[in-house]
């Protein structure tokens, strides 16, 4: 009886979850998946950390009809192969891709905060600063859109971020790669704005601010002398005038325009004022209220085509077994001074404590950073979980880690 070394190739990604093997070809896109258990034994084998995905096979093994299909379906998509071992003296060695993050989680829990060193701030890469809760209009997407995307939003607090206290939190991240997102209710209205912009800028903070057009029109002129990048909201009732000044605006590189839509007739009507300008660059942004879950479903959700069209390389796959990549790095202060990961998660803290207190306290917990896929129910039991963009604030708004149509 001849014998065989069947491999998968090492950029090859295994799944095996709820009686399936699903394997992807991260060069090509390429899929395979069986509910064989012939085909989930031998993949299983492969799959042991210490076979890196080598396995003997034999005669018998090829005249198993599911497993002989398998072989021959990865090997056309170029997944597999195999050959006699009288080809070799010893069994084949693949070496399979492993991430480490900077510090590995299991090390830092080991350590005290005064040991850990100033280079944990490194982590962060972002952060929102929510400078107030104040604004005179009634947008559509006001409540709701904001746990979102982080646009503007109002409350009836009428609170105000503490400028002095804001700039002690900041003072520590100075000399690191953080961009500072400023946005609130109407930032316009908080008397610190102006200087604020100016320190963020004199200390070389990339800078950008979030607000709705409605707010954004009459101080144009003033935010562009800063030349920061400006992300402004519109929405369906918008007039062909404010419109029209907003075409002029966005001619300059750093404005942005951000379109929430909550409904089809919402999309309509913006889209059709819009059209008319096509020299226009627009962003639309879907935002769930509760109640329009069959716009998601129609829209937003995505099946096992739209994943394989992202082209998932080993390398994110890899990534999104440590942290997430949409979440991880971004602190957020709301106008009451208080400290977030995401505006979804529990408080961390507020402005007043060290930033590598905050930071090493988010890190060990798994609110926002590090919240994946392979512990959420119901993504940690489907097969394309590793392969799914990573959970977003979309899904944590809703709570709802699956906008697909695969589970």
């Amino acid at each position: 009886m001849n014998k065989y070394w069947f491999y998968i190739e090492s950029y090859v990604y295994i799944s095996i979850k709820n009686g399936k093997v699903l394997l992807f070809n991260t060069l090509n896109s390429e899929i395979a998946i069986s509910d064989n258990p012939d085909v989930i034994s031998l993949v299983t084998k492969l799959n042991k950390r210490r076979n890196t995905q080598v396995a003997l096979i034999t005669d018998e093994d090829l005249s198993n009809q599911a497993v002989f299909e398998f072989i021959n379906e990865t090997r056309n998509k170029f997944m597999s192969d195999y050959y006699e071992t009288s080809l070799t003296k010893k069994k084949p060695f693949q070496f399979i891709p492993y991430i480490k993050i900077h510090r590995e989680i299991k090390y830092l829990k080991k350590e005290t905060e005064s040991s850990i060193g100033e280079n944990i701030k490194q982590y962060i890469n972002k952060v929102v600063i929510f400078l107030n809760n104040e604004c005179n209009h009634s947008c559509s997407y006001c409540n709701h859109a904001y746990k979102q995307y982080y646009t503007c939003t109002k409350s009836n607090t009428n609170e105000e971020l503490n400028y002095t206290d804001l700039l002690k939190f900041l003072s520590q991240l100075k000399n690191l790669a953080v961009n500072i997102t400023l946005t609130g209710g109407n930032i316009f209205k908080y008397k610190h704005l102006f200087d604020l912009i100016k320190y963020l800028k004199d200390n070389n903070f990339d800078t950008t601010i979030k607000v709705n057009y409605k707010n954004y029109l009459d101080f144009f002129d003033t935010i562009n002398e800063y030349n920061i990048n400006s992300y402004i909201s519109i929405d369906s009732d918008i007039s062909i005038n404010a419109l029209q000044r907003l075409v002029n605006h966005s001619e300059k590189p750093n404005i942005n325009l951000q379109i929430p839509v909550g409904n089809e007739k919402e999309f309509d009507t913006i889209s059709n004022l819009v059209n008319e300008y096509p020299q226009l660059e627009l962003e639309y942004l879907p935002y769930y209220r509760g109640d329009n879950i069959d716009f998601f479903q129609k829209n937003i959700f995505v099946n096992q085509e739209d994943i394989r069209s992202t082209k998932p390389t080993y390398k994110s796959i890899l990534i999104n077994t440590k942290i997430n990549k949409n979440l991880f790095g971004q602190l957020v202060i709301t106008p009451s001074g208080n400290v977030f990961s995401n505006i979804n998660a529990p408080k961390l803290g507020n402005l007043n404590q060290n930033v590598k207190e905050l930071v090493l306290k988010e890190i060990l917990s798994s609110n926002s950073w590090r919240k994946l896929r392979q512990n959420c129910i119901p993504c940690k039991n489907c097969n394309f979980r590793l392969l799914c963009p990573p959970i977003s604030n979309l899904e944590l708004s809703m709570k709802k880690n699956n906008l697909c149509h695969i589970l």
